[in-house]
């Protein structure tokens, strides 16, 4: 096998869709979870707070960023802002871009104080400098510091999960035992608490992760409100990791899909300001992640803003048009 083909193959095993990933084991064995132990939020004037998404403009998960952010902003009991490494526009994994509130550096003189929780999506870098400068230091502040399935790394790079227990997207786990060893690595756990860091396992996890945070910020009835907004009934921690597993059916579909470049589709969904800007992110991710089709935001003036405040960058084909229900429905929009 030429060095390409490794390369392309070791790049679906570290990516196939989840929708996909549906049988076996895991292939490790499995730790206890401990007993978790959320800290007290510190008292801001009017018992607000204030939550960071840090986002890395090179790359950051489409879901992992915007689910908590609308989870977030939807309940009206706390401040949210995207915070990105630098300025200009955050593209998104597998999909999407937006444009941040502002960079670190802005918020850092901003908020000296820092802020409650820093939420910590996924990375295409898997962290840098930067993204480990602000963790740290957000962290020494007194922020409590939340991963979102391999946000794990940037958070574990910085040092956070050291002699503490945490969790991270199933495929990711032997990396990270490999790599953070001090760190306990815990399966079949949705999300993890261990003193002043928070931990989630994949994709969905991001829902019942955030939906506890809010309740450790803001109380029961915030997270119990916000939940039976989006149709959530619990979001406890139980989950079983052994559902999702690799199989050489679901790498030969993945690859099938990638390499039959001639039935790539492009479906464009044309957004209009208030737009449910969460619902899209999961029909954006889920379309895109399938290596056979991409979810491209459109509209004339270039950009759009979502109910949640989020401002996407758009493009503009007035020949090709598709709505947001019609990408749920499976509509071709047009390459």
């Amino acid at each position: 096998m030429t060095r390409r083909l490794t390369i392309l193959f070791v790049l679906i095993l570290a990516a196939a869709p989840l929708a996909l990933l549906r049988t076996g084991g895991a292939g490790f064995e499995a730790v206890a979870m401990p007993a978790t132990n959320p800290p007290e939020p510190r008292p801001l004037a009017g018992e607000r707070r204030l939550v960071v998404l840090l986002a890395d403009n090179t790359g950051a998960e489409t879901t992992d960023l915007l689910v908590p952010h609308g989870i977030l902003q939807r309940s009206g009991a706390v401040d949210v802002l995207i915070v990105a490494t630098r300025e200009g526009a955050v593209e998104l994994m597998p999909a999407l871009t937006v444009m941040p509130d502002m960079t670190v550096a802005e918020f850092e003189s901003t908020y000296p104080n820092g802020a409650d929780a820093v939420i910590v999506p996924a990375f295409h870098s898997r962290g840098t400098d930067a993204t480990t400068a602000f963790i740290r230091s957000q962290a020494a502040l007194g922020a409590l510091v939340v991963s979102i399935c391999e946000g794990s790394e940037p958070v574990a790079r910085a040092g956070l999960f050291d002699g503490r227990a945490a969790t991270t997207h199933w495929h990711a786990h032997a990396r990270m035992n490999r790599r953070y060893p001090l760190a306990t690595w815990v399966q079949n756990a949705r999300y993890v608490i261990d003193g002043p860091v928070m931990s989630s396992s994949g994709v969905s996890a991001s829902v019942p992760v955030t939906l506890r945070l809010l309740e450790i910020l803001q109380g029961e009835r915030a997270a119990r409100v916000t939940a039976a907004g989006l149709g959530v009934e619990n979001w406890n921690a139980d989950h079983d990791s052994t559902l999702f597993a690799l199989n050489f059916g679901t790498v030969r579909l993945a690859a099938g899909n990638l390499l039959g470049f001639w039935r790539h589709e492009v479906l464009r969904a044309d957004l209009s300001n208030g737009f449910d800007g969460v619902a899209f992110a999961l029909q954006a991710d889920a379309w895109s992640r399938t290596y056979r089709s991409r979810v491209v935001a459109q509209n004339v003036q270039g950009y759009v803003t979502s109910a949640e405040g989020v401002t996407f960058v758009t493009q503009h084909d007035p020949a090709r048009r598709c709505r947001p229900a019609a990408i749920l429905r499976g509509a071709y929009c047009g390459p």
